[in-house]
């Protein structure tokens, strides 16, 4: 995660060494290294009287780090000597202006009026997630004015920061801590949720130092912070409505916790298909006021008081919880206690959760191979193996409310199978395919339909397919084939997969011909797609249903079903059936760079170091590593002929000669193709965006898959198919600007 400390340069977590931007007027932003610490701070000498209120922004930039909008950052500035008044300033996360998270420390906000010790820290706290994924070398933004760092001591100011990354969305948090003493209740600390990173420990606390029915002290309290991004604010409000928050996209899921409770306030736990408001509650009355949670919510446990005021915040003293077989797609809820008034100022919550795990998910291994030998063979018994055995928790019951032992017969152990076979050869008819591997090993790659012909009144058809010599040889007459990416043209012009198998009647070098029988008049066989290649196969799936496990080859037909993390296809040929989920994904076709060009025939060739897998008529993307010579070459180019595997011939015009003039070759290609398929979305939620704007509550779709659509084309599918253009009189269709095209899988 970022962090630095500021001086003639930074140093941070992500990398040997960042820079420091400074805005052009550097003359205000100015870095004292003594009396140590060494910080960073406005020169007021520097600043004319009419200047002081000017804003001076300082940027901290190093190494490109990705800020995932499902996760949460804690912004942490370490201070010195900033106490009282003294600490004016904000800090932004760096996402776009238009997500923009700006918390100011002043409007309301304080820092501790207890003097510190002579060079003492303080910590200054922000919480943020952006709304969506974003890579940035900006880590943090800082703004302060002339007044800051500029009346007391003359070494306060900003020594250093850290951002760290949190699993769960914070409601009410505390922004003002003495460094060393964040973890403990004490007056000086501002008050709601701190996280600790170094212990993985969430700390709330709540204290009123005044009587309720005192209208002043209820200004004068170092208050949470929440609210949404661009407009969070500290209010005695989140006092009440504060929450730890984490969306589980899981159907069920179990979790488990570690908490210590020093008051007699208790953390509540809740579920709810909806967040927590984000606008802090009315305490006009801070006695009378109780915890509203979110509509249909469900009150999950109720912790009381753990341990005595004074117990321990150690680990040590902790009790774990466990809540297994939990209903998911809901929001996971942690609020912690409310302390109310009291005069005397004894009296606070103080709560600390701790090794808070969420299970629910599939296992990371799953569909995976593994060796189970360090020999040449498997003939003898493996002894001593480790790491193949994974169990899991179903049941509901936690151990909150339990009164005997959950584990049988409340809650059960399930444990994990492990297969070692392989379907090498042959034809899958039908049947049941209920987990497992089955990566067709035998699958190659061929270029194009050359020539079709039907005879016995066209019931009979005969269909030549070209290909490289190294394909070809894998194949013999009288083999049964499965062959994706082609498709019948019928009599009426509508495309009819063809999802039998072929029998291999004939072959050359480069081709291989098949027979196959039809019943429906067809004109001709062509190559389907033209991003994708043909490929054959023995390996047959002919039909059938294809429950757990990962599928990888050509599929002629059949079920798909099952769920995204356990039930796979990949670099497949689908040419129909029923995609009823799981997860459909496709690798980019690739190209070896090329080393130099050469003159052919008036024309550019390319030369490689290694196989092409290039053909006649592919469209290629051409980007040369030196751009001083022939720059003309780059961009779209058609392959016009192929040498051999490691040359071809383009439709360039030849231009200067040169030496090793070498670059990159890119295709719009790829390895996985859908031809026709039933697909349905199984979306699982129970909510809607009038519940909530989160994108995960909202989508929870058991069928995936990923795609790339084609912004060069528009689709007219559910428009009118002959609208009248009143000025030519001529008609045309109208676009369906929601429904752009599929380029390829």
């Amino acid at each position: 995660m970022p962090s630095g400390k500021f001086g003639s340069s930074m140093t941070s977590g992500m990398s040997p060494a960042v820079s420091l931007a400074l805005p052009s007027s550097t003359v205000h932003w100015i870095y004292n290294a003594a009396p140590s610490p060494g910080r960073l701070q406005i020169n007021v000498v520097g600043i004319g009287s009419s200047a002081v209120n000017n804003i001076y922004t300082l940027n901290h930039v190093g190494t490109p780090y990705t800020f995932d909008s499902k996760k949460t950052y804690q912004f942490i500035t370490h201070t010195v000597n900033l106490y009282a008044v003294h600490g004016s300033f904000s800090v932004s996360p760096p996402w776009p202006t238009n997500q923009s998270d700006e918390l100011k420390y002043y409007s309301g906000m304080s820092a501790s009026n207890v003097a510190p010790t002579l060079n003492a820290t303080q910590s200054f706290f922000h919480y943020s997630t952006p709304t969506s994924t974003i890579t940035s070398t900006s880590h943090v933004v800082y703004k302060a004015n002339g007044t800051f760092s500029s009346q007391g001591v003359a070494n306060e100011g900003i020594t250093d920061f850290v951002v760290n990354e949190i699993d769960f969305k914070i409601q009410g948090f505390s922004y003002y801590r003495l460094t060393a003493s964040e973890n403990q209740p004490i007056v000086s600390n501002s008050l709601g949720w701190y996280y600790n990173k170094n212990s993985d420990q969430y700390h709330w606390y709540d204290r009123v130092t005044g009587s309720a029915s005192n209208a002043t002290q209820l200004n004068t309290g170092y208050f949470p912070v929440g609210g949404p991004n661009g407009s969070k604010t500290s209010n005695i409000g989140f006092r009440l409505n504060n929450a730890l928050v984490k969306f589980v996209p899981y159907s069920y899921f179990n979790f488990s916790f570690s908490y210590q409770n020093q008051s007699g306030f208790p953390l509540k736990i809740y579920t709810s298909y909806s967040p927590p408001s984000q606008s802090p509650a009315d305490l006009t009355n801070l006695v009378s006021n109780s915890y509203t949670p979110p509509t249909g919510s469900i009150l999950l446990a109720t912790l009381t008081q753990s341990v005595s005021p004074s117990g321990e915040t150690s680990l040590t003293s902790s009790i774990s919880q466990q809540f297994y077989g939990v209903r998911g797609n809901q929001y996971l809820i942690f609020v912690g206690g409310f302390a109310g008034a009291s005069a005397s100022g004894t009296t606070y919550s103080s709560i600390y959760l701790s090794n808070i795990t969420v299970d629910g998910g599939y296992y990371s291994g799953n569909n995976r191979q593994y060796i189970m030998s360090t020999g040449l063979t498997y003939s003898s018994p493996i002894i001593g193996l480790t790491g193949a055995t994974y169990t899991a928790l179903i049941g509901t019951g936690n151990t909150v409310n339990a009164t005997a032992s959950l584990i049988n017969p409340g809650i059960n152990q399930i444990y994990s199978k492990i297969g070692n076979g392989k379907f090498k050869a042959g034809i899958w008819e039908n049947g049941v395919w209920n987990s497992g591997w089955r990566v067709d090993e035998g699958m190659y790659e061929f270029y194009n339909v050359n020539q079709f012909f039907g005879y016995n009144r066209n019931k009979r058809w005969r269909v030549q397919i070209t290909g490289p010599t190294s394909s070809v040889s894998n194949f013999n007459i009288g083999d049964n084939v499965s062959i994706g990416n082609i498709i019948a043209i019928d009599i009426n012009e509508d495309r009819k997969v063809l999802k039998s198998y072929y029998t291999i009647i004939n072959k050359t070098d480069n081709s291989i011909i098949v027979e196959f029988d039809n019943n429906f008049p067809i004109r001709r066989v062509k190559k389907d797609s033209d991003h994708h290649r043909i490929y054959v196969t023995k390996n047959v799936w002919l039909s059938g249903g294809f429950l757990n496990g990962y599928f990888k080859g050509i599929w002629n037909y059949g079920l798909f079903k099952g769920y995204p993390l356990i039930t796979e296809m990949y670099d497949t040929n689908w040419i129909d059936g029923v995609f009823d989920g799981g997860h459909f994904s496709s690798s980019e076709y690739t190209i070896p760079n090329f080393v130099d060009t050469i003159f052919q025939a008036g024309s550019v060739g390319l030369t490689f170091s290694q196989p092409h897998g290039l053909t006649v008529g592919d469209l290629i993307t051409i980007d040369k590593t030196d751009k001083t010579i022939n720059p003309q070459y780059d961009g779209e180019h058609y392959v016009t002929e192929v040498v051999n595997n490691y040359q071809i011939k383009t439709d360039i015009d030849w231009g200067s000669d040169s030496v090793l003039e070498g670059g990159s070759v890119t295709i719009e290609m790829s390895r996985g193709v859908l031809q026709k398929v039933k697909f349905k979305s199984n979306n699982i939620s129970k909510i809607t965006s009038n519940n909530s704007l989160e994108s995960d509550a909202v989508f929870v779709y058991n069928s995936w898959m990923d795609v790339l659509f084609d912004n060069s084309y528009a689709s007219n599918i559910g428009k009118p198919q002959a609208l009248l253009n009143s000025l030519s009189r001529k008609t045309y269709s109208e676009n369906n600007l929601y429904g752009l095209s599929l380029i390829h899988i």
